[in-house]
């Protein structure tokens, strides 16, 4: 897990023990809502500037269906030497390897970022474009997680 998704965790977890989330102050109507960037933070879909050479050999562990924190259903599947990624049923995006578990849809429609549990179990978390054909624009981005 990342920083980030520890201190979520933290946040959610006190507040199941009592402790009172604060209610953000109301905004005047003639006021701009501030954007607070959150260092380290993925904002935008991007394909890596060089790509991993994670073979198809190594991916084969990945291969299978995947049910995400959203009730969407992810399949990753593989050709002679490409990788894909299928979101429930719907069209095949082709995958680009950006890091040694971490994979960009050639659409920019899709960043993964995989991990194996000490369990042998794999699980991972996904930033996906909203709507998908908002992909590589400014598209506001759904971050789900994960697991087999």
């Amino acid at each position: 897990m990342n920083k980030s998704t520890l201190c979520l965790l933290a946040v959610l977890a006190g507040a199941g023990q009592g402790m009172a989330l604060a209610e953000p102050p109301a905004q005047d109507a003639k006021q701009p809502v501030e954007t607070v960037r959150i260092p380290g933070q993925i904002d935008r879909i991007e394909l890596p500037a060089t790509r991993y050479g994670m073979n198809v050999t190594n991916f084969a562990s990945y291969r299978g269906s995947y049910e995400l924190s959203n009730g969407q259903e992810l399949a990753l599947t593989s050709g002679t030497a490409t990788m894909y990624a299928i979101l429930d049923h719907g069209r095949k995006v082709r995958l680009i390897g950006a890091g040694s578990d971490t994979f960009v849809a050639e659409d920019r429609s899709i960043h993964m970022r995989l991990w194996r549990g000490t369990d042998g179990e794999v699980g991972g978390e996904l930033l996906l474009a909203q709507p998908a054909d908002m992909a590589g624009l400014d598209a506001p981005l759904l971050r789900v997680a994960m697991h087999r």
